[in-house]
């Protein structure tokens, strides 16, 4: 069978190519993405976090999770060297990258499907961070550089819209846990949500977009994505609050599109045996009931004319996303940057030094 290729030019490459920069020089991470394709199934790729005990993101562990991204979604991947793959904390079961039609996200972590970005981020304490990108000006007297932190958060922008903007697979985020800021932009990112609902109700996950509970504005493409899924009045009743959904409450509004019972006694999350993920396996597989078999002669043409239809869907709201690349960064940073949020950050930190 002729694969067919879509004429589309993707700056995936290249950045996989700068995120893979400074690894022979880093130490090798302590925890780990692990990548393997749905059992019996090589066109479905399972992607899970693993850094417990939230899959809290630090610089090296979002690196991480962007590298493995771009080796699934990207036409033509240019995959690491195994020593590379160890030494950024990613494992792969995966031999054929080109016949993956779906990417899930999900978490091998019990009860969180990500924190968020972790504390030391904005504290400019991620040792990752600092060691990948030095500062060029004196630091400021707390928190985290203006060098460091763009490149943060151009790391985030960029593994969002590497997942929302790609042309080649179906995204499904298989959401196992809590799921808040970052885990949530990621899972926006997707096309499809899946989310657990544990039958003992004392331990119901909640998503959402909750930064402005710190003091944080949301950034423009972020907000017009929350009101792209659920609607303009949800967007504008909830988001200036913080609120955090249960699985039920996010089924309700678009936020997630499938809830899924999971017994408290249910196999670790990312395994193919968790209810969540037969079911997100499922749901991809009622995608490819709607068109023609694999094995048909149109069949690679039809998904390319599928996914670039999602694309150009998407094109406007991608448009905007570049045009505002500058002014996202200066006004991310602004905010980080404040005193009164700096503070926040400092509380938070002594409240979870507390607790271990």
């Amino acid at each position: 069978m002729v694969r067919v290729i879509p004429r589309v030019t993707h700056a995936g490459a290249r950045r996989l190519e700068q995120l893979t920069q400074h690894l022979h020089t880093a130490r090798k991470p302590n925890h780990a993405v692990r990548l393997v394709t749905a059992d019996n199934d090589p066109t479905v790729a399972i992607l899970s976090f693993g850094r417990a005990p939230a899959n809290a993101f630090t610089y090296e562990f979002l690196r991480a999770v962007g590298v493995a991204v771009n080796m699934v979604v990207n036409i033509d991947p240019k995959i690491p060297s195994p020593q590379d793959l160890t030494t950024l904390g990613i494992h792969s079961t995966i031999q054929d990258y080109h016949c993956i039609r779906s990417l899930i996200l999900t978490s091998d972590q019990p009860n969180f499907y990500s924190a968020g970005i972790d504390i030391t981020v904005f504290l400019g304490q991620d040792a990752s961070l600092t060691q990948a990108h030095p500062d060029a000006e004196p630091r400021p007297t707390k928190g985290v550089s203006e060098t460091q932190w763009k490149a943060f958060w151009g790391l985030v922008r960029d593994v969002y819209i590497t997942l929302y903007n790609n042309a080649k697979v179906r995204t499904v985020a298989a959401i196992n846990g809590h799921s808040p800021g970052l885990g949530c932009i990621l899972a926006l990112a997707c096309h499809d949500r899946i989310m657990a609902q544990p039958t003992d109700n004392t331990k119901q996950p909640t998503i959402g977009l909750n930064e402005v509970k710190v003091g944080l504005p949301l950034p423009i493409w972020l907000s017009e994505r929350f009101a792209q899924v659920c609607g303009q009045r949800y967007a504008e009743k909830e988001l200036p609050f913080g609120a955090m959904f249960s699985p039920q409450e996010a089924l309700r509004m678009g936020l997630v599109d499938k809830v899924v019972e999971t017994p408290p006694e249910s196999v670790p999350s990312a395994t193919s045996q968790s209810p969540l993920i037969q079911a997100a396996v499922q749901w991809v597989r009622g995608i490819y009931a709607k068109l023609p078999p694999a094995s048909a002669p149109n069949s690679d043409a039809i998904w390319v004319a599928q996914m670039l239809s999602y694309r150009q869907v998407r094109r406007e709201l991608t448009d905007r996303f570049y045009e505002r690349e500058q002014e996202d960064l200066d006004a991310s940073y602004s905010g980080i940057a404040s005193d009164a949020i700096q503070n926040t950050m400092q509380f938070v930190l002594r409240q979870l030094q507390k607790r271990n």
